[in-house]
């Protein structure tokens, strides 16, 4: 397998990472906290995972390179007002990759 098709691979497993973040329990406290994030600004994904304390062993198994520049940022929707949800925006700092996930939070959605 060449460099590149390992990294398109990487960046396959990060799309399911993000994705998961969103339906797995343990990652709860981590959803929840994200509309008290400041708007149009990007975080370290791995940074804010620590400090509301889960688990990080999954997002270190896609290796330093990857977990050091994986960024997400929060933007309210078009439809906030009436939706209260949120556009998170997630990417690999420096490089072309990125995803965006559409989230309604609770009261709205039961994650």
């Amino acid at each position: 397998m060449s460099d590149a098709d390992s990294f398109r691979e990487r960046e396959f497993e990060c799309e399911l990472f993000a994705r998961e973040l969103f339906m797995r329990p343990e990652y709860y406290p981590w959803v929840k906290q994200l509309s008290a994030r400041r708007t149009n600004r990007w975080y370290s994904l791995i940074v804010t995972l620590d400090e509301t304390g889960a688990d990080l062993t999954e997002i270190k198994s896609l290796g330093e390179d990857i977990y050091r520049i994986f960024v997400f940022d929060v933007t309210r929707s078009p439809t906030f007002k009436t939706s209260g949800d949120y556009i998170i925006r997630f990417s690999l700092a420096g490089r072309m990759w990125n995803t965006t996930i559409w989230h309604i939070p609770a009261p709205y959605h039961d994650i």
